[in-house]
């Protein structure tokens, strides 16, 4: 298991591109390349509800960790596909939940649901997604953050995972 030092968090508050107005997020979403695979409950739902069916929904069926209310569950659970379910604490990365997202990642399951935090599979996302993918996570406050999976962008989740401390 990977555990987030602090300095790792401070550097992980700050977003890994743009963040982007919801309006633009969707038309950028619309006529995505490559698979979109969303991270976090708020920013899955927003696509959710405008009509855009992410390939990749990761969720934990909270919103700045409070519980979501019956609307927003219904409609991620709701989400046809494969779910995969793992146990992940928060500023960790457990094998479990490493595992699922690279099955996502590849097809073989639509959605992975996080009994705990899983704001830390957007670095699994961001370090195994092919080129071309579009990445999308919440800015706590901010808004939400679009990547295009790059070379460059493995390069960077990778060092940060690297300086992750094993537990």
């Amino acid at each position: 298991m990977k555990k987030l030092t602090d300095e790792l968090r401070k550097q992980l508050g700050k977003p890994f591109g743009e963040i982007i107005p919801g309006k633009n997020a969707l038309e950028k979403a619309k006529a995505r390349k490559g698979m979109l695979v969303s991270v976090g409950d708020a920013c899955s739902l927003m696509f959710l509800q405008n009509g855009v069916k992410p390939d990749v929904v990761i969720y934990d069926l909270k919103i700045k960790r409070q519980p979501v209310d019956e609307g927003t569950k219904a409609a991620l659970e709701g989400l046809e596909g494969k779910c995969v379910r793992v146990v992940n604490e928060a500023s960790t990365i457990t094998p479990q939940l490493e595992g699922a997202v690279k099955l996502a990642l590849k097809g073989k399951a639509r959605k992975v649901f996080v009994d705990g935090e899983e704001d830390l599979a957007a670095l699994i996302v961001m370090m195994h997604a092919e080129d071309g993918a579009l990445i999308a996570y919440g800015q706590p406050d901010e808004g939400l953050v679009l990547l295009e999976s790059s070379e460059k962008m493995r390069n960077k989740a990778r060092t940060i995972y690297g300086k992750m401390i094993d537990v």
